[in-house]
């Protein structure tokens, strides 16, 4: 396998490609429009991510909260989960689905909603530009470096980043996975040895407590992190050589077994009157989460209620609100309201 090409697995089709070209395996070109500055953009964020990727790889000690390195990876972490095809089908998907809902149940719809008069490159932009506004809520999410023991490796799929939440997994389906909800969790592999996990750390021991930054875990836990990201991809896994052709069936096996129709949940809440609400969330993996290195603490177990459920934080969420709503109105507060989130995340991180 070459520096330009990887091996490649179909999902559909269970084709393995041992040598694809990488290129061919990228979004489409100009998925961000042909002026390319949001391409450039996203070259230099990768360019710091690598520089991030490579200090936590010899690291031994987790970071600081306020450590650079850590916010360069917090960035990577948060665009990997926005950008890609498969997430931004889904948004696409949620928003008809709710308009749908909305016509179809005759409730009053006073948006004047043009989505299929926005291409979909400014759908892409709009995407990437919602999720920044997401960055306060990792701050206060602790970092970890899982590597595969000897003889085991990751794989990756072209929708790599998975949230989860074992607090709230298939708890009466309350939509749980958002970046600021109570027990979310977080894995983006990096490379065949590492993944990068983030994690609530009021609701899960992860390791022990003479774990450093990294913590290396065993064969099957790796296995069942490669099954969520079979279940997360959209078109393909890439895989290494190491891989045996019937390990990689098996895989597929299980993720197709696993795989859901849809990635939306859509809820109607009549508010009173002939007022009803209308929400989507994205739908959790349908798989066990039963890893061995991450354990619900005792004390978190007792939230694990219907009418715990909600973000970890609510001064948080609130601040969040207020800033999508100025950002809406291009308002120039925006920016200081976001760092006063950040600060307040950092400030938060000294009192656990």
């Amino acid at each position: 396998m070459g520096e330009d090409s990887i091996r490649t697995v179909h999902l559909k089709t269970k084709k393995i490609i041992a040598a694809a070209a990488i290129k061919s395996q990228c979004s489409r070109d100009w998925m961000y429009g042909k002026d390319l500055l949001v391409e450039n953009h996203f070259g230099g964020m990768e360019g710091q991510a690598q520089t991030a990727i490579d200090y936590f790889s010899r690291a031994v000690d987790p970071p600081l909260p306020d450590c650079e390195m850590k916010t360069a990876m917090l960035i990577f972490i948060l665009m990997q989960a926005a950008r890609t095809e498969a997430n931004i089908r889904r948004l696409e998907s949620a928003f008809t689905d709710m308009l749908s809902h909305a016509r179809n149940g005759q409730v009053p719809w006073d948006v004047n909603c043009k989505i299929n008069e926005i291409n979909s490159t400014d759908r892409a932009k709009l995407i990437l530009s919602a999720a920044t506004t997401t960055l306060p809520f990792l701050y206060d999410l602790s970092f970890r470096v899982l590597q595969a023991e000897a003889c085991s490796e990751f794989v990756i799929s072209d929708n790599p980043c998975i949230l989860t939440n074992q607090l709230f997994h298939r708890l009466s389906g309350l939509p749980s996975l958002g970046w600021g909800m109570l027990g979310i969790q977080a894995f983006l592999p990096i490379d065949p040895r590492y993944t990068i996990m983030l994690y609530d750390r009021k609701a899960y021991r992860v390791g022990n407590r003479r774990s450093g930054l990294k913590l290396v875990l065993s064969k099957s836990d790796v296995t069942k992190l490669n099954l969520l990201q079979a279940l997360s991809g959209l078109h393909s896994i890439y895989v290494s050589h190491v891989f045996r052709e019937s390990d990689i069936l098996r895989l597929l096996t299980n993720a197709t077994e696993g795989r859901r129709s849809t990635r939306n949940e859509i809820r109607t809440f009549a508010k009173g009157g002939n007022s009803t609400l209308i929400t989507s969330s994205r739908t959790n993996l349908n798989t066990p989460l039963d890893w061995t290195f991450c354990k619900i603490l005792r004390k978190a177990r007792q939230l694990r209620e219907v009418e715990n459920w909600g973000p970890r934080d609510r001064r948080v969420a609130e601040l969040h609100q207020k800033l999508v709503v100025l950002q809406r109105q291009n308002d120039v507060q925006s920016a200081a309201l976001f760092g006063d989130m950040i600060r307040y995340q950092l400030s938060r991180w000294k009192c656990f």
